[in-house]
């Protein structure tokens, strides 16, 4: 591996590391935050529903805007203005301006996350690409873990102020490896900013987002109360994403080239990518009322299961690019979505009967799942399309995580919900809330398995997409 490669590789792990630190810990802190600033918790989410509304907002643009102007340029504002929100929330008075820097700091994440992997993605061969992104897999994976463990102990026995703090030494390493990156690329040369559709996606995108949130109407917060509020949002939604397809058709270069939604390998591929994070947060979601409201268990007993899905994902993911780099083996991403499946259908059936140990093989398994599912699946995604939409290939593959994951914490709340709502008076509150976390993730296993369908799509469809490439030359190849 030679330097630039190398340098390419540690920004990006850095940044990677960066990003999850932001993401991971705010629920954990969110209960000490609120009580500091003398806020509810509802007002208090708020410094987390800012920072995922402006990241989802903005990935698909930022990836596009890489593409256009150039991936390394991007990737560094984006450490920047990350890093310099970042340590300012940690001064905040109120939680009115905790709210806003934390939606700048979803900007910058955004601007990180649209162009890290297509930075990988140009400057690793594809015989060797697969490590490379597993690496920075490993190194999400790390910083989920750090973030998760510094939230807790900062919360408890420092100050949540000091998780931002610690955000700017971090920076500064990473806007220093951000500033040493060499990436062969040339930008368009008279790039023409598609403003119009940006704000258009922006718009449809935090609608959507919007529209999965319980907490934003008035009353209970369930989607019974408060389905006038969604069905509103979901039909702006709806609209604005109308619009933004009538100005994408018209813009000489678009945000979003619909012609590349018609290649089967990257459309499935990046489909199976949404659905096996919607159901993996859906699992992380759900455990904490199966553990302490099912089981009557403490609270310590979820971080068991969550961290031994962690280490198993931390272990899989570079091995996993390594196997896929040496063996070209396509099913890879298919075989896992199958154990993913697997693994949220035999909790689902078996969650009242398993002791705890049987409850770490399981999540074990869906944890080596995970590593051996996205590592090869995201390689695929970002070979599949020209070099000129690396960015592109990387804003899609991001926006459908973060998708994803809106998507599984509000199906999976929905169907524990109205389980639980109709079983509490027959049943009480432990055997309830068991029946409610069994039928939800039954519900998330046969939605992983629609996702294994898509990855076998994907996988099948590679080959008729390289015999494509072969004929029609570059413009069709990874």
């Amino acid at each position: 591996m030679n330097s630039e490669k190398r340098i390419a590789l540690i920004a990006v792990a850095i940044a990677n590391v960066q990003v999850m630190i932001a993401l991971t810990p705010m629920s954990v802190m969110l209960p000490t935050i609120a009580t500091d600033l003398d806020v509810g918790l509802t007002t208090a989410s708020w410094a987390i529903t800012s920072f995922l509304l402006t990241l989802v907002a903005l990935l698909l643009t930022a990836g596009r805007l890489g593409d256009l102007i150039g991936h390394q340029k991007i990737f560094l504002w984006g450490t920047i203005i990350y890093t310099v929100s970042g340590t300012l929330a940690g001064f905040s008075q109120d939680i009115f301006q905790l709210i806003l820097l934390r939606a700048i700091q979803g900007i910058g994440t955004a601007l990180i996350s649209g162009n890290s992997l297509a930075i990988l993605a140009l400057l690793f061969k594809p015989e060797e690409r697969g490590r490379a992104i597993g690496i920075a897999g490993m190194a999400a994976s790390i910083g989920a873990l750090i973030g998760v463990m510094m939230g807790s102990l900062l919360a408890q026995y420092v100050s949540w102020r000091w998780l931002f703090f610690l955000m700017l030494p971090i920076g500064v390493v990473s806007i220093k490896s951000a500033l040493g990156l060499r990436v062969n690329y040339q930008p368009a040369e008279k790039p023409k900013l598609d403003v119009a559709g940006a704000l258009l996606l922006a718009m449809s995108l935090i609608a959507f987002t919007l529209a999965l949130s319980s907490h934003l109407h008035g009353g209970e917060p369930t989607y019974t109360s408060g389905w006038t509020y969604h069905v509103a949002m979901l039909g702006a939604a709806i609209i604005l994403a109308v619009a933004f397809f009538r100005v994408e058709v018209r813009h000489p270069q678009p945000i979003m080239e619909f012609r590349h939604l018609r290649q089967p390998l990257f459309v499935m591929s990046v489909g199976a990518n949404g659905i096996m994070h919607m159901t993996m947060l859906a699992s992380t979601f759900l455990l904490p009322f199966l553990v302490e409201r099912g089981l009557g268990l403490l609270p310590v007993y979820t971080a068991g299961m969550l961290i031994i899905m962690q280490l198993a994902n931390v272990g899989a993911a570079p091995f996993s690019g390594w196997l896929f780099d040496r063996t070209g083996w396509r099913w890879l991403p298919s075989a896992a979505m199958a154990v993913i499946s697997g693994g949220l259908i035999l909790l689902g059936l078996n969650a009242g009967v398993l002791e705890y140990w049987g409850f770490l093989a399981i999540l074990l398994l869906m944890g080596l799942g995970l590593g051996f599912f996205m590592t090869p699946n995201n390689t695929v995604i970002m070979g599949a399309l020209p070099a000129t939409y690396r960015g592109f290939a990387a804003g899609m593959l991001e926006t459908s995580r973060q998708l994803g994951h809106s998507l599984g914490v509000s199906a999976s709340s929905a169907v524990l919900g109205l389980v639980v709502t109709i079983s509490l008076p027959k049943m009480g509150e432990r055997a309830a809330y068991l029946l409610g976390f069994q039928q939800a993730t039954l519900a998330a296993g046969f939605v992983a398995f629609v996702g294994m369908i898509l990855a076998i799509a994907s996988s099948r469809a590679a080959p008729a997409q390289e015999e494509l490439a072969l004929v029609a030359g570059p413009e069709f190849s990874s």
